[in-house]
């Protein structure tokens, strides 16, 4: 089986968690005994070339490989042509365009509703989610249910505690801190985060300070001088901090799923996130705080850093996780495919 699959994620200034899922879904399928022959493309060179192509995959192939017996899209980028004889399917990480409007862009909306109603309107693309949520919202929308495939994320292995150690230093964090992972847009509410951490200090001396990572978005930030922004690191340099945190924060105003606290549980790392992130839903060992309540997200922050750290609760956090692999998603995928 030849797969194609589209990475042009990987060349866009914020690749995000979609290009987590496509480094993952790259990953796994190189680990399947049985893999498919995977061929990569829509990688772009500049930020006109990525426009273009995106326009012309609402309708077309363009720069596709011959010969695919597959063509997944790892996003609403597409490609959406009509190559007759290739099986088709989305990821759709999300629907939040429509969830939470406000923390998009006009023309944002607008390109993630057209090209959704373009994947409802074609009957031989199949639809991958990670929810039950996304998936009755799909349905709701008109799409098959049996067009529409629940699949389940991975997660990257813990880096080696000297190497986490070494990344620290290098990137000057030498005391101990509270992590909040996540690009600087709206959504992921981070004005409420730092507000709210500001809060916990003022009423413990033990709160760490805090460091945000992510890449550059689109939302305007007020720079806050007691807090240490770390912009564009590279995979490893993140999950090191996430594996060393004394927590690790993330309280989104609505998530699609949410890979940031379960990578830090594969850590063994204490965990604060919003209510609104699905991957800790029913979870025990996750405080859970309203991503609208400075209060709340404040306590919360101070029930987190009461959380045991010794070596069997750590433990148990990896293990409550130790199911998501980047191996079984992919063979999740192929399920579909074949």
């Amino acid at each position: 089986m030849r797969v194609g699959i589209s990475i042009d994620q990987l060349s866009r200034p914020a690749p995000g968690g979609i290009g987590t899922y496509i480094e993952g879904l790259r990953r796994g399928l190189s680990e399947l005994a049985a893999g498919p022959t995977v061929v990569e493309f829509g990688a772009t060179r500049s930020r006109w070339a990525e426009r273009l192509q995106t326009l012309a995959w609402v309708n077309s192939d363009r720069g596709m490989p011959p010969q695919l017996d597959v063509v997944h899209a790892t996003s609403l980028a597409g490609p959406f042509g009509t190559t007759s004889g290739v099986r088709r399917s989305i990821m759709l990480q999300d629907v939040l365009w429509r969830e939470e409007p406000a923390t998009f862009t006009a023309r944002g909306r607008k390109f993630h509703e057209l090209r959704f109603l373009k994947v409802v309107q074609r009957p031989d693309i199949d639809v991958m989610v990670t929810t039950s949520r996304v998936a009755q919202l799909v349905v709701d929308s008109g799409v098959a249910s049996e067009r529409v495939h629940h699949v389940t994320l991975g997660l990257d292995l813990a880096p080696a505690p000297e190497h986490a150690n070494a990344a620290c230093q290098q990137l000057g964090i030498n005391e101990p801190f509270i992590v909040a992972v996540g690009t600087s847009e709206p959504r992921k509410n981070i004005v409420r985060m730092i507000a709210a951490w500001r809060r916990a200090r003022e009423r413990s001396a033990h709160v760490p300070r805090l460091v945000i990572v992510g890449w550059s978005g689109w939302g305007r930030i007020p720079p806050d001088p007691d807090v240490t922004w770390l912009h564009n690191l590279s995979t490893s340099d993140v999950r090191a901090l996430q594996s060393v945190a004394s927590v690790a924060a993330y309280v989104p105003l609505r998530e699609g799923w949410g890979l940031p606290p379960v990578e830090a549980l594969s850590f063994g790392t204490r965990v604060l996130a919003s209510t609104t992130v699905p991957s800790v839903e029913g979870r025990a060992d996750v405080v859970t705080v309203d991503p609208l309540d400075v209060e709340s997200i404040a306590t919360g922050l101070l029930a987190a850093l009461e959380l045991p750290t010794n070596d069997p609760a750590r433990s148990a956090r990896r293990e409550s996780v130790a199911r998501l692999t980047w191996q079984s998603m992919a063979a999740q995928h192929m399920a579909v495919w074949q």
